[in-house]
């Protein structure tokens, strides 16, 4: 019966912890400010008057419509989608085989495989034409568009390990197993 105590006691300090970083995030959020171009302009000249030439950084909302730099729009690696920012993760879903007192025990256990943001510079249009610059290095734009998200089952051998071109059979280690891959892309179109 204990023991149901302490599984109940480590998910309530899970879930806490859980709370308090969605709650943090969610003041972060309502407590930026929405800034129009011409006062982040202010904003950046003001700085540049006190010797920050170039070290301007400020969180802000600005309302307008995503455009591509200079190098063009990019393709989004997963889906192939036209876009001026994208972000990509892929996850290994596996199976471990353990032993302990004499039993098999399954634990099925996620690793990340591959993430990865682009960091091209794209632009934001206002409704009156204006540009500003966006360099996403480190940011997480909203108004995403989740344009992958799909699981695929590993279809392979995953008893065989491949040495010098040569695939051998795993008689020996722990029976680690891929279950499957799920892949997850997010972008910003253009527009």
């Amino acid at each position: 019966m204990w023991i149901v105590g302490v599984v109940l006691l480590i998910v309530a300090v899970v879930a806490f912890f859980y709370m308090k970083h969605t709650r943090s995030e969610l003041h972060a959020m309502i407590g930026t400010e929405t800034l129009s171009i011409p006062q982040l302009e202010q904003y950046r000249q003001a700085s540049d008057e006190v010797g920050g030439r170039g070290a301007f950084r400020k969180t802000a909302e600005v309302v307008g419509a995503a455009h591509p730099g200079p190098h063009g729009p990019l393709k989004a690696e997963l889906s192939k989608t036209e876009c001026v920012w994208y972000r990509y993760r892929i996850d290994r879903h596996y199976e471990v085989i353990e032993y302990r007192d004499g039993k098999r025990h399954r634990r099925k256990r996620t690793e990340r495989v591959a993430e990865h943001t682009s960091a091209q510079n794209y632009a934001v249009i206002d409704e009156e034409g204006r540009t500003i610059g966006v360099d996403p290095n480190g940011t997480k734009p909203d108004s995403v568009e989740q344009t992958v998200n799909r699981f695929e089952p590993h279809r392979g051998n995953s008893q065989s390990i491949e040495l010098f071109g040569f695939k051998l059979p795993t008689m020996l280690g722990r029976g680690d197993s891929t279950i499957g891959y799920d892949y997850k892309e997010w972008v910003i179109r253009p527009g």
